[in-house]
């Protein structure tokens, strides 16, 4: 098993919909990436901080290029991103 590491933070008041983001939208699209074996994910909510570790099968799968990632997930991320940048300010 290999992991790789996704942050997010964002300010603390408007949390659900960063959590929402996070949950719903790269997390199930990880799921149907190749070599998935799972994610834990650690929030901080006074913080603004969230921590996902994503569980892979091999070491390749953990280090893969955003590019080699499904067009789903990498719309995801990207949401999951400008959702963060925006509540940051």
């Amino acid at each position: 098993m290999h992991t790789r590491p996704i942050e997010a933070n964002s300010t603390r008041e408007p949390r659900t919909d960063l959590d929402t983001t996070v949950a719903e939208q790269p997390l199930a699209a990880l799921k149907a990436e190749p070599g998935y074996a799972g994610a834990l994910t650690a929030p901080d909510p006074a913080g603004g901080h969230e921590l996902t570790i994503v569980l892979w099968q091999t070491e390749a799968q953990a280090r893969r290029a955003l590019t080699d990632y499904s067009a789903a997930f990498r719309t995801a991320r990207r949401r999951l991103v400008t959702a963060s940048l925006r509540q940051r300010h």
